[in-house]
């Protein structure tokens, strides 16, 4: 992180009362979730409890994780410092994004355009805008990537 020259925005999450039943609308959707895990107050850094899933194949920026939060850590369950005023999401197939979306219950709308993930927050110092290049890939797009340009 301290070699950011900003932040970046590289995924999100859409909040659920029941995982079980999302996870049954997204698999029913051809997008069902994996990576399921169940965090606890005991084994999360916070105090939290919560589950939490990717949904579908590989990842895309614009299709958001699914959590289910039990209780929050003291620090997460007070007042925010900064609240969301505009979630940008365009993708070139917005169409099959909105459509998935749709069959999830997400009321996000994906417009078309170039790839891309952004937030507008209200801080206490104004406005903050934090938008970056759209992420889609698979684990063989992400091995072949390391392969032309190892890390390190």
């Amino acid at each position: 992180m301290t070699g950011l020259s900003q932040p970046k925005l590289l995924f999100w999450y859409a909040a659920t009362a029941n995982i079980t039943a999302f996870a049954k609308r997204a698999k029913e959707a051809g997008v069902p979730p994996r990576s399921i895990v169940e965090v606890d107050s005991t084994t999360s850094r916070n105090g939290s409890d919560y589950t939490r899933a990717s949904i579908g194949k590989g990842y895309i920026s614009q299709r958001p994780g699914v959590i289910e939060w039990r209780r929050r850590s003291v620090e997460q369950s007070g007042e925010p410092q900064c609240r969301p005023s505009r979630f940008n999401l365009p993708h070139p197939k917005a169409d099959e994004m909105n459509a998935l979306f749709g069959e999830l219950g997400i009321n996000i709308a994906v417009a078309t355009g170039p790839s891309l993930i952004g937030i507008t927050l209200i801080s206490p110092k104004g406005e903050v805008t934090i938008e970056n290049k759209g992420y889609d890939f698979t684990v063989l797009k992400m091995l072949a990537a390391v392969v032309r340009r190892p890390f390190g």
